[in-house]
């Protein structure tokens, strides 16, 4: 009988391929992250996610430790009785009151969060947001729970801490591989779509939304997003959102600029070829194998090129795009691709719409997305102007032993 064996994807291939994060990148990372220089190398989100969570257990512990005589001796300085006299009750006391006092504080955090996303034209991801808070509380009780440790004898305590350390292992790894994922996106800062002020007209956050809600390559099929606006508009911190939330759920993104693409072009490189691109301790996406490739810095290019400063004086996008991405062309458009052209001072829609069509004929995908910004508005309209997904998307991460 013959057995049929599941396709592997060919990692050397120019492809869309999601991201794998093994136990086995989890433990280099945290070498990296936890041995390297931070002076002599590449600050890392994975790192400074860890040195949140130890400076959480850190809080934990001094609470625990400030709280144990409090409860000790304050009732009885104030004629409340010598219940909490005994070791065992005080230090009781004293874990239960820093858990309470943490989760007080992550779930007043959580909701200030809620209430500053009101207004935006794109629904908070409030599960992920929870459940941030509920890991960081959880990582402030354990820092209680080893302060309690810490009070007993070496025989009980050194057994504690060990199954204190096993479930802060055990609590990091999805977390750790979602900012790994992030982190090889390149992108310049984390900035997620909620967070943005009214920028566009409703429909084009709507199909915003939706694209970045529906499956994307090699599942989905490539889109093309294409956007311009006015400066102050927030070209880049909308590609940075964007970026993010493919990220966020997991998926392949790759941030470059129109002249860096420029040049791994005219060289051929698609960066299949080790070591992977940028900082050593981090490894990017190569770009063409990222589910969604955004491209910034399009449009000073493309405008210089009329004035003979690129290419020559009669260049249009058309001709900058075959002449500079011509031989790259099929591995572009297997992807989603986010284009963010230069200042649109003048707000005219139908050019942006003759870029995007311009783009997506140059790629051959069809139904491209242009997008053209504005300065924020204010007033801000309601909350939540673009429909949520019907089941809030969960944090969903491929683990291979």
């Amino acid at each position: 009988m013959t057995q049929v064996q599941s396709p592997v994807p060919d990692t050397a291939k120019p492809v869309p391929v999601a991201p794998v994060i093994t136990n086995a990148d989890l433990g280099r990372q945290f070498w990296l992250d936890a041995y390297g220089k931070e002076v002599q190398s590449a600050a890392t989100y994975s790192y400074m996610w860890m040195a949140d969570q130890a400076g959480h257990m850190g809080i934990g512990i001094l609470l625990h430790f400030a709280l144990t005589p409090i409860f000790a001796h304050l009732p009885q300085a104030l004629g409340l009785g010598d219940f909490f006299a005994s070791p065992f009750i005080s230090q009781l006391a004293g874990f239960i009151a820093t858990a309470l006092i943490v989760s007080y504080w992550e779930w007043s955090a959580y909701n200030s969060d809620v209430k500053r996303a009101q207004g935006s034209q794109f629904p908070l991801q409030v599960g992920l947001l929870k459940a941030n808070a509920i890991v960081a509380a959880a990582y402030m009780a354990l820092g209680g729970g080893i302060g309690w440790a810490l009070h007993l004898e070496w025989q009980i305590s050194v057994p504690i801490i060990a199954v204190v350390f096993v479930i802060v292992v055990l609590m990091a790894r999805p977390w750790l591989r979602q900012k790994i994922i992030w982190q090889k996106a390149a992108l310049p800062f984390l900035s997620r779509l909620a967070d943005m002020a009214p920028n566009m007209p409703a429909a084009s956050a709507t199909a915003l939304w939706d694209l970045v809600c529906a499956p994307p390559p090699p599942v989905g099929p490539p889109r093309a997003v294409v956007m311009a606006g006015v400066i102050g508009s927030g070209r880049t911190v909308m590609a940075c959102s964007i970026g993010t939330e493919f990220a966020f759920k997991t998926e392949s993104v790759r941030y470059l600029t129109f002249s860096d693409l420029i040049e791994l072009a005219e060289a051929n490189d698609l960066e299949l070829t080790p070591p992977a691109p940028g900082p050593s301790n981090i490894g990017y996406w190569p770009w063409s194998q990222a589910q969604v490739l955004i491209i910034d810095d399009i449009g000073p290019l493309v405008e210089n090129s009329h004035h003979g400063v690129a290419h020559g004086p009669t260049l249009g996008l058309d001709k900058v795009l075959a002449d500079c991405l011509g031989n790259i062309r099929a591995a572009l458009a297997c992807r989603h691709t986010v284009w963010l052209l230069g200042n649109s001072d003048d707000g005219n829609f139908a050019d942006v719409e003759a870029a995007a069509a311009t783009i997506a004929g140059f790629l051959g995908v069809a139904d491209p997305l242009p997008i053209l910004l504005t300065r924020p508005q204010t007033p801000v309209p309601p909350p939540q102007a673009v429909r949520p997904p019907a089941t809030a998307p969960r944090l969903h991460i491929r683990i291979d032993p």
